[in-house]
């Protein structure tokens, strides 16, 4: 460096507030777009848990007649029980094959649960 060369202090103040840094803007648009699509996928999850309905009520012959094709044919089912909770939201449906029973309760493959016949709302198979 040449030693007339001055420091121009309205130079750098002018760089320092138009320079933009191009990486750091591209990061902060991937977190922005990360966290937008986590806030959308909240909000339809809070919309499909507040608006989930019961379909209409099967009959013990409807229900016990899908139970038995489901287990001959090992097809997964969905269950909807006969539940509301306190805030008037019905649960998620309960989703698998069945895999058998235990003292007039279905044995549901992958959960941890034994859900009682006489609480099943509805019941379909679900087909791929």
């Amino acid at each position: 460096m040449t030693e007339d060369y001055k420091f121009d202090s309205k130079v750098v103040q002018q760089f320092s507030n138009e320079y933009q840094n191009h990486g750091m803007l591209k990061w902060q648009v991937f977190y922005l777009s990360d966290q937008t699509s986590k806030l959308n996928k909240s909000a339809r999850q809070q919309y499909e848990t507040e608006h989930r309905q019961h379909s209409k009520e099967m009959t013990r012959e409807a229900i016990n007649h899908i139970i038995k094709n489901a287990l001959l044919k090992h097809l997964p089912v969905k269950v909807k029980l006969n539940e509301i909770f306190q805030d008037h939201i019905i649960p998620p449906s309960i989703e698998g094959k069945i895999k058998g029973f235990y003292q007039n309760r279905l044995v549901i493959e992958n959960t941890n649960q034994l859900i009682d016949i006489s609480n099943i709302y509805a019941i379909s198979i679900i087909y791929d």
